[in-house]
């Protein structure tokens, strides 16, 4: 029952994955209008990179001697407060034509990671379990923090004109990053937090 389970669970987030490309590249061709090839390549890329990324993810951290969940989402967590800070900090001294692209490809990036990562992490765990790797309750606890934590910041992403202009409403460049940044260095805190909870009560 369990395998028939984890079966259900690894399809159900392929399908995604499926679902998620679509999306990404009809949005990104829209948002760079002519230039669709160029389009379509960074989304095929930036599913590639992820792809890759969750399966090595999966694959080496299944055959760990011990392994904690909540260490993984830590650095999760440290990682996104990084590109937040770049964000909020950085890329204000840039022209607005500029800010307007790292806004739109900064958005698609993470919700192409947000919906692809899980289930490549998935894939490769499985796999692994195949060769001996043992690791596999770790990851999906992980695998279920992180959709938990991305789901809602993913939609209000996809809903609001972070990433393009939805109907009517559109935002300035920096406005956009503002609050691409906002809810990056919110879902690093989030992260960091479940995960110094993990640590506190499984040592408690």
């Amino acid at each position: 029952m369990s395998i028939t389970v984890d079966i259900m669970e690894f399809f159900y987030l392929s399908t995604l994955i499926s679902g998620a490309q679509k999306t990404a590249l009809h949005l990104s061709s829209r948002a760079e209008g002519n230039n669709m090839l160029s389009a379509n390549t960074r989304v095929n890329i930036s599913f590639a990179l992820a792809i890759v990324l969750g399966c090595l993810i999966g694959w080496e951290i299944a055959f760990f001697k011990e392994f904690k969940f909540y260490k993984l989402i830590n650095i999760t967590g440290l990682f996104y407060d990084l590109i937040a800070v770049v964000l909020l900090s950085y890329t204000f001294f840039l022209k607005d034509s500029v800010k307007a692209q790292i806004a739109h490809f900064i958005a698609l990036i993470f919700l192409i990671f947000s919906s692809t990562l899980p289930a490549a992490i998935s894939g490769g765990m499985y796999l692994a379990s195949l060769f001996g790797g043992g690791n596999i309750e770790g990851l999906k606890s992980f695998i279920y923090f992180f959709v938990a934590v991305s789901i809602v910041p993913s939609t209000r992403i996809y809903t609001s004109p972070v990433l393009e202009p939805v109907s009517s409403k559109s935002y300035e460049p920096t406005k956009r990053l503002q609050i691409l940044g906002s809810v990056l260095l919110f879902m690093g805190f989030a992260f960091q937090i479940i995960a110094a909870l993990a640590d506190f009560f499984e040592n408690a």
